[in-house]
Parts: structure tokens; C-alpha cells; sequence
């Protein structure tokens, strides 16, 4: 019964604790991390790197953390033949349901080029995000509050 109780204690402590703090993007083998802001030099190159995903006046784009390069914002493209898990999809959700308050930091796999053809274009971002990030895969996910 005290284990359960420590447990119990325990658990409301880390979640709290984990709220509004920046984690070190997961190291992986296979992929060196890029920082959002050097992307354009990586374009049409598989490209793994951390970066906000949220809403402003200009619409929804991916952009950098603590407004560096505040110039490079892009377009999340998902498609259909990748599988996301079940949870990153509900935050997702959760976010575009609250944009004012919510927002995600995304680790991703992908690749990051020129949006020239509009296909994004028009529909969210207001003709402001030059460039799209084409998701192969969701490595970790954080959802925020503001």
C-alpha cells in the first residue's frame, strides 16, 4: 500500500514537471540533427530537425524556435501513405481546435523544399510560407499552452 500511495505522488509531479520545458531533440544513428533555420541549405535532402508547429496572424506554418529566422516558415505536409501514430494525430487535432492557446513542438524526419507550386498556398497561410516540410516521420512530439 505505501508503494502505491509514492506512485500515486509520484506521477502528478513528473507531468507537471514535464509542462513548458525543452527537451534536447532524441539523438539518432541514422540522421544528424538540423536546425530549422539552416534547412534552406538542405533543401530536397532528407532532413531530421526540431520545430514549432502553431498559428498566427499569416495562418499555420512550421517555423523555428524562439522566432529565429523568423523569414523561413513552412507548410507541415502530411501524407496519406505515412503512418502517424494515433496520439501525435490527437494533439494535432487538439491544436487546430485551440490555436490561440495551443501549440506543438515537432522532432521530424523529411524533407524541406521551395513551395513554388501552390499547392498549399492560399488555403491557411495567406501566401506566407515559402517553403513545405514533407513529414516521413514523427520521431517525438510536445504539446504546449501558451
Amino acid at each position: 500500500m505505501p508503494m502505491l500511495f509514492l506512485v500515486l505522488m509520484c506521477k502528478p509531479a513528473f507531468a507537471q514537471h514535464k509542462n513548458g520545458i525543452r527537451f534536447p531533440p532524441p539523438v539518432l544513428e541514422f540522421q544528424q540533427l538540423t536546425e530549422f533555420c539552416d534547412l534552406p541549405g538542405q533543401k530536397n535532402e532528407l532532413a531530421y530537425t526540431r520545430a514549432v508547429y502553431s498559428y498566427s496572424d499569416m495562418g499555420w506554418s512550421l517555423h523555428s524556435e524562439a522566432g529565429k529566422c523568423k523569414e523561413i516558415r513552412a507548410n507541415m505536409f502530411l501524407t496519406d501513405d505515412e503512418f502517424l501514430k494515433p496520439d501525435f494525430l490527437k494533439a494535432l487535432k487538439l491544436v487546430h481546435q485551440n490555436p490561440k492557446s495551443k501549440f506543438l513542438i515537432v522532432d521530424i524526419i523529411g524533407f524541406f523544399e521551395d513551395d513554388l507550386s501552390g499547392i498549399e498556398h492560399g488555403a491557411g497561410d495567406m501566401g506566407a510560407n515559402k517553403y513545405r516540410f514533407i513529414v516521413k516521420g514523427v520521431i517525438a512530439f510536445y504539446l504546449e499552452t501558451r
